[in-house]
């Protein structure tokens, strides 16, 4: 279970001011966490409606100052104090407005995906190692404790050879945010960095995380509901990993009830992770070996590790787990996905 969010011990960050860029839903969410771990805020948002509501989220915290607001960045990024940034934009405002952070000599958690498409990657990387800053892309799913218990199975080795492996996520869009249209959210267009794959892709993220690099993908993405969007609702990936391993990762916009799940096939026994559950399930050649584990979640645990890791690596006590190079590579796989959905056949991935 994640450390309480408070302004004491390691998690702190007393003493920071931090920029929030977008005040949208993660924006708000991140917002929150960082003032009840003491942190003094910033944000910038074009929506003068985005901006009142981030402000109205502060004022009913106890003890936390007031929100410091911009609309524009060039001009929240003037201030001489500023310890980090945080971009919570839509996908395609993401490269550019982490360039500009990284130009200003600011280190930064910018908001998965890295960016819809590859253009800009390169030269951000190259300005933030000239600049000696980093960026830090936020997977979340890496700080889940279900995820980290996966891991620790893989690890341990009681699976044996790792054979193959299934991971699924799907819910209906209009319930994502409630009250919001979904046609005017970024998800439902694709020139905004929107659609499952893209969005969903932390299933990519943490699979080569637990299993390595893949080395070619066969996939179909696809718009198969009545959803009023221009981009893709479900999509079904098949990939080979460079280490043998065969996987299979479903993403959609569709099911009308939340559903996450990973199983992880070895040669001694497979590993099944339910999201909804709060278990990893060990089912072993040997069925007295069989066993459930459980552990403890709250939807907002992995936000704040996450961002207890982000103020760790600001200190210079730790370092990112997911920096632009690693992101670019999940980036690379929903894009040779794309291609080979469009192209219909199997993509290999160049290193990079």
């Amino acid at each position: 279970m994640a450390p309480a969010a408070d302004s004491t011990g390691a998690n702190s960050a007393e003493g920071m001011h931090l920029l929030v860029v977008g005040c949208g839903s993660v924006g708000r969410r991140h917002l929150g966490n960082l003032a009840r771990l003491g942190a003094r805020l910033s944000a910038v948002d074009a929506r003068a409606d985005r901006l009142a509501e981030a402000s109205d989220l502060l004022a009913g915290l106890q003890g936390v100052p007031g929100l410091q607001k911009f609309s524009r960045l060039d001009l929240a990024l003037e201030a001489d104090d500023l310890d980090g940034v945080l971009i919570c934009t839509p996908p395609h405002l993401h490269i550019g407005m982490a360039q500009r952070v990284a130009e200003r000599g600011l280190n930064q958690l910018l908001e998965k995906p890295l960016a819809q498409n590859i253009e800009g990657v390169d030269h951000l990387m190259a300005t933030l190692k000239s600049r000696g800053v980093w960026a830090m892309v936020g997977y979340s799913m890496r700080f889940h404790p279900g995820v980290l218990e996966v891991k620790k199975v893989v690890e341990s080795g009681v699976l044996g050879r790792v054979l193959g492996v299934r991971a699924e996520v799907g819910q209906y869009l209009p319930d994502w945010h409630p009250d919001e249209d979904y046609r005017r959210w970024y998800m439902s267009h694709e020139s905004q960095g929107g659609g499952a794959l893209l969005d969903l892709s932390h299933e990519i993220d943490y699979l080569r995380w637990l299993l390595g690099e893949v080395a070619e993908v066969s996939a179909a993405v696809t718009h198969v509901s009545d959803l009023d969007l221009d981009t893709d609702d479900l999509s079904e990936l098949i990939l080979r990993f460079e280490n043998g391993v065969i996987g299979n990762v479903h993403v959609d916009l569709v099911q009308r009830q939340y559903r996450r799940h990973c199983s992880i096939v070895g040669t001694n026994g497979t590993a099944l992770w339910d999201y909804s559950t709060g278990t990893v399930e060990l089912r072993m050649a040997d069925s007295a070996l069989d066993e459930i584990r459980n552990y403890e979640d709250a939807r907002n645990d992995q936000f704040v590790d996450q961002l207890s890791h982000y103020l760790a690596c600001l200190r210079g006590e730790a370092t990112a787990l997911v920096d632009v190079a690693d992101a670019a590579k999940t980036l690379a796989v929903v894009l040779a996905a794309k291609r080979s959905s469009a192209e219909r056949r199997w993509v290999k991935l160049s290193r990079r």
